[in-house]
Order: C-alpha cells, then structure tokens, then sequence
C-alpha cells in the first residue's frame, strides 16, 4: 500500500536486542497492522512513515515493548483526539472523505487492553500523527517443552465458515475481523433467534461452527444464546457451539456446557485459544 503512494517507511530497531518471546503473536500483529494502514491511508503521496521499535529487560522473564508509528500525513484536530477510540468516530474533515468503519482504532484500543498494555497518540493538523504503545512481555524457551498450535496449524481454518452470533456491534466487528484475517468465511445475527434462524435456513454442513454470545440472555428481548444452543443442538448434534462470555465463573462454563456447546471462551477474545479451540473442534 505504501508502494502505491510513493510513502517511505523508515523502521528503527537499534533498541532491539533479539529474544525469545511468549506472547498472542495474532493479536500483535492485528494492532500494527491496523495501525500502520491508518498512517499509509491518512498520508498524501510521497510522505513518510517512521517506525521505532525498542525493546527492554526488566528481569526475572519480563519485557517490555515500546513502539512508536509516527507519519507527516493530515493530522488530527486536539478536539477529536479524545474521541478516536471511540467505536464509530471518525473526524470531519473539509476537503477530504474517510474510508472505513471508524472501527480501527477502536479495536486497536480493546486489543492493547487485552494485552494489559498502553496506547497513546500526539496529533497535529497536517503535520502528523504519533502512536506510542507499550506492551508488557514476557521471556520464552528457544525450544517450547511440547507441541503447540502453530499459524501452519491454524492456515487449516481457511475457507471454513462460521456463524457469529453477537449483538455488540464492535465485538461483532472484532470477532469477524479476526476471524476473516485467517481466511475464514462469516455470517453474522444479532440475537439468538437470528441465529437459529441463520442455521436452521442453511444447507447441511454450511456452516463449520458456530461462536455464541451468551450474554445475550440477559439482555435481549427474544432469544438469548443459552436457548439458541439449546435449539440448534436439538436439530443438529454435530456442529460445534462455542460460547463466548464475559464470565470466567465454573458455573458459567457449565451452563453453556449443559446448553451443547462444545468450549466456553472468555471475552476479551484471546485469538490464540479462539483458533487453537476452531482448530480442535472442526478437526
């Protein structure tokens, strides 16, 4: 992309010193992917992009990751800046049109959350913008004690399809977003009912598993996701269910059990055990 508009990117990693590193490699990626297509997307042609990476020992296994992405494209107003986390929110700018949801950076922000990290931005109008994030790592074995899924492992995902049931709008957007960068295909409802609905008109083995909302019972007026479960699995007893949920108590994880599904995720999503756990049951 940076190619296209004649953009430079300068990287800087002479704070770098090579390890070892346990750590969510999938969600990494997704927040500098994302962004550095917002500081090639909002850059005119022939501007530059400037990348610094550096990382300390803190001791006893811990590390920690500094990262500024800084460019000399069209800025933010200071106005906006406390707002462009929020999901939707995108600046009006005269004279120029922005693409995309408004949900980047949203995202960008709930997935450094994740990672216990920080993430911070100084922006001026047409001179440029700066992200720093700070992430908290943590020292591995150059050789892992056993197996463990791989992103070879998890290529095998691609072209499968999934049912999301999710009535947020942005976790539904980070759910599909995560999912459709390892290649697969999604359909989406926004209640239990929809849900059921979706895989009830679908043709037999269309849909690979299915990943399901279980908040949705307190908060919905029709059919949450506990019920909606507990119908798909009367008519099919074969598709994985997924629950995911907010609540990491045992009783929680025994009623979606209890309901057919077949794992019980936490919310914030960790990809890594969303597509060890996609791997084990589509397998």
């Amino acid at each position: 992309m940076a190619a296209q508009k004649h953009i430079t990117v300068s990287v800087d990693t002479a704070g770098y010193k090579p390890a070892v590193i346990s750590a969510d490699l999938l969600t990494i990626q997704k927040i500098f992917l994302n962004l550095l297509n917002n500081a090639v997307k909002y850059t005119p042609d022939g501007g530059h992009i400037w990348v610094q990476l550096r990382i300390e020992q803190l001791g006893q296994g811990k590390l920690q990751a500094e990262v500024s992405i800084r460019d000399n494209g069209i800025g933010m107003h200071q106005a906006f800046l406390s707002h462009i986390y929020e999901p939707f929110a995108q600046e009006q700018r005269t004279g120029y049109k922005g693409t995309g949801t408004g949900l980047g950076l949203a995202i960008v922000k709930q997935m450094v959350d994740l990672l216990q990290g920080t993430i911070s931005v100084e922006s001026r109008v047409y001179e440029g913008t700066e992200f720093r994030v700070s992430l908290p790592l943590e020292e591995g074995e150059s050789m892992p004690a056993a197996p463990v899924k791989s992103e070879a492992d998890f290529a095998r995902l691609a072209g499968r399809k999934i049912l999301v049931c999710e009535d947020n709008a942005l976790n539904q957007e980070i759910i599909c977003e995560l999912l459709k960068e390892q290649g697969l295909l999604v359909d989406t409802a926004e209640n239990g009912q929809l849900g059921v609905e979706a895989f009830s008109s679908s043709s037999i083995g269309e849909y690979d598993a299915i990943l399901m909302d279980i908040r949705m019972d307190i908060r919905m007026p029709v059919m949450g996701g506990l019920e909606a479960a507990q119908c798909i699995r009367r008519s099919n007893i074969s598709v994985p269910i997924i629950a995911l949920s907010a609540n990491a108590r045992e009783e929680d994880k025994q009623l979606s059990l209890a309901a057919g599904m077949n794992a019980h995720l936490m919310k914030p999503i960790d990809t890594y055990q969303l597509f060890t756990t996609l791997v084990r049951l589509i397998s």
